[in-house]
């Protein structure tokens, strides 16, 4: 199994969907989200917005951490999402295969903390970014079309501030 672990708050969306999965050569998509798993609107929503030929798992975390246990040894190439920055940290301990963190989609309204028009982080999310930084590649990259800008790399400062 190959498997890419994204954060994006719009889970899936046709940036997402189309760019992401042609360039990965994804045939899974799996959505690790309670909220998405208890709302039938947002599961239709969601399974209406795959690629044809991708098929689409909605599971809230822990049972996503159930599905890529029994599929490590497949050969399948699985996009995994998450909404948010602290849902993928048990994703990233139960498994040593995620040796990097794509964050490529972060709209919060209280984050204060600008990398790109479309991620944001505010202080809970970039002290999870500085510690993951030890141990994993974490970068932002809404889509493969643009440039990584790696978290390693960024000087937060004021001037970033919104």
């Amino acid at each position: 199994m190959r498997a890419i672990l994204r954060v994006d708050d719009r889970l899936l969306h046709g940036k997402l969907s189309i760019s992401w999965t042609s360039y990965l050569k994804t045939d899974t998509i799996l959505i690790a989200n309670e909220n998405a798993v208890n709302d039938e609107f947002t599961m239709m929503s969601l399974r209406l917005a795959k690629p044809r030929n991708v098929q689409i798992i909605i599971q809230d975390i822990p049972d996503a951490i159930a599905y890529l246990r029994e599929n490590s040894e497949s050969e399948r190439r699985i996009l995994v999402v998450v909404k948010k920055i602290v849902d993928a940290l048990p994703l990233l301990e139960a498994f040593s295969f995620f040796t990097s963190l794509n964050i490529g989609g972060l709209r919060s309204r209280n984050a204060k903390i600008e990398i790109s028009p479309a991620i944001f982080l505010n202080e809970a999310d970039l002290a999870i970014c500085k510690e993951l930084s030890r141990t994993i590649e974490i970068y932002f990259q809404e889509i493969p079309e643009h440039p990584k800008i790696h978290f390693q790399d960024l000087q937060i400062s004021e001037s970033r501030q919104i």
